[in-house]
Formats: C-alpha cells, sequence, structure tokens
C-alpha cells in the first residue's frame, strides 16, 4: 500500500475540520428543539465531508458521500416517515461501504506484500 502524499493529506485533514465546522454550524444554527431536522441536518454535513476523501480513498467516498447527503435529503423531506428509518440507512451506508473498502485494502495487502519487509524477497 502507498504512503499518502502531501496534498491527499491535507485534503483530507479539511474533510475533517469542514466536518467538525458544518456539524457545529448546524447544532448552532438550527439548535436542539427540532432534532430530525438537526440530525439530518448533520448527515448531509456528514456526506458532504465524505468527498474530500475522495483524493485518498477513491470513487467509494463520492457514493458514500452522495448517498448519505440523498439519505439526509430525503429525511427532511418525507416528514411522514420514521426518522429512525434513515438513521438506520445512515449506519448501514457507513457499515456496508467501509467493510467492503476494508476487504478490498485486506485483498490489496494480501497480493501485494511489503517489499520492506525482511525475508520476502522471492
Amino acid at each position: 500500500m502507498e504512503k499518502n502524499s502531501k496534498f491527499q493529506d491535507s485534503i483530507d485533514n479539511f474533510s475533517v475540520v469542514l466536518n467538525v465546522v458544518l456539524c457545529t454550524a448546524c447544532g448552532l444554527i438550527i439548535g436542539f428543539e427540532d432534532l430530525r431536522l438537526l440530525w439530518c441536518s448533520i448527515f448531509i454535513a456528514v456526506g458532504i465531508h465524505f468527498f474530500g476523501f475522495y483524493f485518498s480513498q477513491g470513487k467509494r467516498m463520492v457514493l458514500l458521500g452522495i448517498l448519505t447527503v440523498l439519505n439526509g435529503v430525503l429525511g427532511l423531506i418525507l416528514i411522514s416517515s420514521p426518522f429512525i428509518f434513515f438513521a438506520l440507512i445512515d449506519g448501514l451506508l457507513k457499515l456496508l461501504i467501509g467493510v467492503k473498502m476494508m476487504s478490498k485494502r485486506k485483498e490489496a495487502a494480501i497480493q501485494e506484500p511489503d517489499k520492506n519487509t525482511p525475508g520476502l524477497d522471492l
């Protein structure tokens, strides 16, 4: 596995800071009276921050960002649907894509052993 470039590390750090700023803004601007509005807005903020990870993690982060933002928006629009439905979808999206990403990394690590590990010169 390759080490991230400085650009990738910078974008990753920016994305984390952006997430903190957006989620804090959600709490400060929206407040805590309407929890559905607050949490759906946080889903959207978290979805937005995933886009920056495209540069270090790949296309799956764009997919996760789109699906997370869409889920948050639908949670705001479909008021007659229970909030728990959108919360479960949010968790499942992150879990499924995260597991898929971890399995891909494990496959890559198995196929391409670390060249710096002693005893692996074939």
